[in-house]
């Protein structure tokens, strides 16, 4: 019988979520803050849609897009993502996610606009976007209790970072996302 969680908060470990070792867990729970994680998320996270109701990855340097496989885990109550550097567009694929209470997205370099089928969550209690560079946010995720969304690029919406912020964001290369969550580097030029 494999324990309830898998706490690892506030250590120097290097552990890499690539390998499959904690995505072929059993647990219900997976804390991992403050670590220094090696590779990417991996689209097997939701090999873990049996068991899986609380995910934090909290301030662990990973650098990955989210994989849409994410969705898969439907029993998610808890998302934490935040303080990493994620990247790329927030998966349609979570707003499949109905037990969600919680999403915690802060402080990345993700874009795009927000899902509607985010906002539409039945149980959403919290979403934290700020830090990040959406350009978009639904109208429908007004009603979400709990809700910061400072700090992106959402045109007239209050407390925004600045123009030349987000233009300067909107100039990067795009972000590819490979097929094993990893960001691919940009091609180069000849």
């Amino acid at each position: 019988m494999s324990p309830p969680a898998s706490p690892l908060p506030d250590n120097r470990f290097n552990v890499s979520l690539s390998s499959g070792g904690i995505t072929n867990s059993t647990a219900s729970v997976i804390v991992l803050a403050n670590t220094a994680l090696a590779g990417c998320l991996p689209p097997t996270i939701g090999d873990m849609a049996d068991t899986l109701v609380e995910l934090v990855l909290l301030n662990t340097s990973i650098s990955s897009c989210i994989p849409p496989e994410i969705g898969k885990l439907k029993k998610l109550k808890v998302l934490d993502l935040s303080h990493n550097e994620f990247a790329g567009e927030l998966p349609d694929a979570i707003g499949d996610m109905e037990s969600l209470e919680v999403i915690n997205v802060g402080y990345n370099m993700l874009s795009g606009a927000v899902p509607e089928s985010v906002c539409l969550l039945p149980n959403l209690k919290n979403l934290t976007l700020v830090g990040n560079y959406f350009c978009d946010e639904p109208v429908s995720c007004l009603h979400i209790p709990r809700r910061d969304d400072r700090m992106n690029c959402i045109p007239d919406w209050p407390h925004q970072r600045s123009h030349e912020q987000c233009v300067a964001f909107d100039h990067r290369p795009p972000v590819h996302c490979a097929t094993d969550g990893c960001i691919l580097p940009p091609p180069k030029r000849l």
